[in-house]
């Protein structure tokens, strides 16, 4: 397969030569608009891995290991995928017993170097808009972004991304943009009754449930605010205002351009942009029956 699709207005071609790897990039990508310009970008998913370079990564956790070489990148993830990022290619390879999943977790750390010197910043975190004003949902894995979409939507906001934002400059504004790799996932004892509307996620050990309902929502909006989640030790939940260094801090951690000199200088400008922005902390309360409602109540 090979069809061109926009990402974050950038036309890249997605190309794939079996069928369950090309299924996993239109798996990925199903938001992305297709796309009449010339590509900028080719991404590849191959069966071919390719070798890592020899010395100590210079990232790595539990899930990955990661390689740069000024603005291109090499990646190692523990299912057995590597990537290669250049200027113009990402191409992803390897043996995986799930190409969707392999894909799912590589895409924001190649996307992330394959954005980056095209004036676009990428963030692991959700994004919702509301009257063409857009606020980003940080926060750790697990920490309840998805919740906090899924709560945002019930009050009338339009949900643009629960896990990958981006973030470019336009002239003297900022603007956020989203992809949504996967349907939102949330927890079903959080969302109770209403977890009729989605679907449990096979194999999950969190439980959460699938939830197509809230869509996507394509373009750019102009970044209004941001909102770190985190779960609480309370009851209910808890809303307050967030040091402008704190929101930085929280932009940082959630790019893995933080830990690359080349792209560090146009992630930090990025999050500065966004901590110029009001910023809040919201924690989760403890009472799952009623935590969604809470969200909700922080967010109004």
């Amino acid at each position: 397969m090979s069809r061109i699709v926009a990402i974050a207005d950038v036309p890249a071609l997605l190309v794939a030569e079996e069928q369950r790897r090309a299924a996993a990039l239109d798996a990925v990508f199903f938001t992305a608009p297709e796309s009449s310009g010339p590509p900028e970008l080719t991404i590849r998913y191959e069966l071919t891995g390719l070798q890592p370079p020899e010395r100590a990564p210079d990232f790595a956790t539990a899930q990955l290991r990661l390689w740069s070489d000024g603005t291109h990148m090499s990646l190692l993830d523990r299912t057995g995928v590597s990537a290669r990022v250049t200027d113009s290619e990402v191409w992803i390879g390897g043996t995986t017993v799930d190409p969707l999943n392999s894909l799912q977790r590589t895409c924001p750390s190649v996307l992330t170097y394959a954005m980056a010197p095209r004036g676009v910043q990428l963030f692991h975190a959700g994004a919702v808009e509301r009257d063409g004003r857009a606020v980003l949902l940080l926060g750790a894995s697990g920490m309840g972004k998805s919740t906090a979409a899924y709560a945002a939507h019930g009050i009338g906001w339009r949900v643009l991304s629960d896990d990958i934002a981006f973030i470019r400059r336009v002239e003297q504004s900022w603007q956020v943009s989203g992809l949504v790799s996967r349907p939102v996932a949330v927890p079903a004892e959080v969302i109770g009754e209403r977890a009729a509307i989605g679907r449990p996620l096979i194999g999950d050990p969190r439980g959460r449930h699938l939830v197509d309902a809230l869509g996507s929502v394509g373009g750019w909006f102009d970044l209004a605010g941001s909102v770190l989640i985190a779960h609480g030790d309370q009851p209910e939940g808890e809303m307050h205002e967030l040091a402008k260094d704190a929101v930085i801090a929280a932009v940082l951690s959630s790019s893995v351009a933080a830990v690359n000199r080349a792209l560090l200088p146009d992630c930090f400008l990025a999050a500065s942009a966004v901590a110029a922005t009001p910023g809040f902390f919201i924690t989760q309360g403890q009472n799952l029956a009623s935590r969604l409602e809470g969200i909700e109540a922080c967010l109004r």
